[in-house]
This record gives C-alpha cells, sequence and structure tokens, in this order.
C-alpha cells in the first residue's frame, strides 16, 4: 500500500485531523478532512506518482454530504453546515476553488447539530435538478429531521453565485438514509404506475425501520 498523505507530510502535523471522505472532481482525488480538502493528482510516473495541489481552507463534514454532479461539478458540507461549490479558477491550469453558497440560509445552517452533522446526506435528483441535503436541525437533535433543497435548474455552475442560489426548507422528515433511483425496467413500466417508468424518485430510510418514497 502506498499512503498518498506522506507527500504532504501526513495529517498528524495539523494535530487533531482525521479523514472525513473521499470523492472525486474531474481529475483530481479529494482527501476531504475535519480541517481542508486537498486535490490529488496521479500522473502514472513513478518517481512522482502523486501531486499534491493547495489544499481548499474548509473541511468536510462527511463524504456522504458530498454531491457530485457527473464527477465535473461537486456540492459539499463542512463540519459547521455551510453548502460550499467547488468550482474552477483563473489562477493556473488545474487549478480549483470555492465558494460558500449558502448565505441565505445562515439562519438555518447555523443551528444545525454539529455532533450529527456526520450522519447528513447529500443527493442529486437530476430529474428534477435538485440537490437535496437531509440535515439535523437543532442542537439537540441526533438525526436527520429536515431536508435541504438547492434547484440547480439555473445556477451558474461553472461561477457559483450565492445570491442567485434558490434553497427551499422541507420540515418534519425523519431520513437517516436518502437514495434516488429511477425504474428502468419493462415489467415495472407496465405495471399500475406506468408513468414513473424511467423517472427518478427519492426514497429515504427511517430511524424506525420505514422506507418512504418522496
Amino acid at each position: 500500500e502506498l499512503n498518498i498523505l506522506d507527500k504532504v507530510g501526513g495529517l498528524g502535523s495539523y494535530g487533531d485531523e482525521y479523514v472525513t471522505g473521499l470523492f472525486r472532481h474531474r481529475d483530481f482525488l479529494m482527501i476531504g478532512t475535519n480541517r481542508r480538502i486537498i486535490p490529488v493528482t496521479y500522473t502514472g510516473d513513478p518517481v512522482r506518482l502523486f501531486v499534491i495541489q493547495r489544499p481548499l481552507e474548509v473541511g468536510l463534514a462527511h463524504q456522504n454530504t458530498v454531491i457530485s454532479i457527473n464527477g465535473e461539478f461537486t456540492f459539499f458540507m463542512d463540519p459547521r453546515g455551510t453548502i460550499h461549490a467547488i468550482h474552477d479558477v483563473a489562477e493556473g491550469f488545474g487549478s480549483i476553488g470555492i465558494q460558500s453558497i449558502s448565505r441565505k440560509i445562515l439562519n438555518l445552517t447555523a443551528t444545525f447539530s454539529r455532533t450529527a452533522l456526520r450522519f447528513a446526506q447529500g443527493r442529486y435528483l437530476r430529474d428534477k435538478g435538485w440537490c437535496l441535503w437531509a440535515v439535523p436541525q437543532g442542537a439537540g437533535a441526533s438525526t436527520n429531521t429536515e431536508i435541504i433543497k438547492l434547484d440547480i435548474n439555473d445556477f451558474p455552475l461553472n461561477t457559483p453565485d450565492w445570491r442567485i442560489a434558490k434553497f427551499v426548507r422541507w420540515t418534519g422528515f425523519d431520513a437517516n438514509v436518502l437514495a434516488v433511483m429511477s425504474r428502468d425496467s419493462e415489467s415495472i413500466a407496465a405495471s399500475s404506475e406506468p408513468a414513473a417508468y424511467g423517472v427518478e424518485s427519492l426514497y429515504f430510510g427511517t430511524t424506525t425501520g420505514w422506507v418512504k418514497r418522496f
């Protein structure tokens, strides 16, 4: 095995830092920790197999809060519940940056349960153009109790701008886990819900053992 983070001195030199998620953004392997996100490129050169780019100085709440759109555009939630977009910057070839996009709902994100944010879930409902996060609302919350929707139909993914971000808050959800699935089999197409054929739906599993479709 090869420890990629040896090339940046590991995480121990930053004290109480640990890996909270791994995900892809364009051609980068993104290593998320509770303090920062480290972009890594694979070169294939045995002399310099991996190249570490400049870290993004924002932590990642959990891998499950990452929403990737075709690996080209990425949204994520930091350990304080703020939602960010990763985007290209003009400083140099392959450079990337981040933009906070949830300033309009700061009154909501500020009251997320910090200890339960590791259970937050993010999914992309492609057919509707919605990014969805199930979140623990309230300092005492231990499970996800709300869903935050970001409508990206008219959102500039290449140049994210918090001022035009459209958020909606859905309350009263027990959404321990989220999944997005479409019904594509021919047998389903001929079932009692033919209109659902090929259409994506949001499913969520509750802490009481139920699975529901939204």
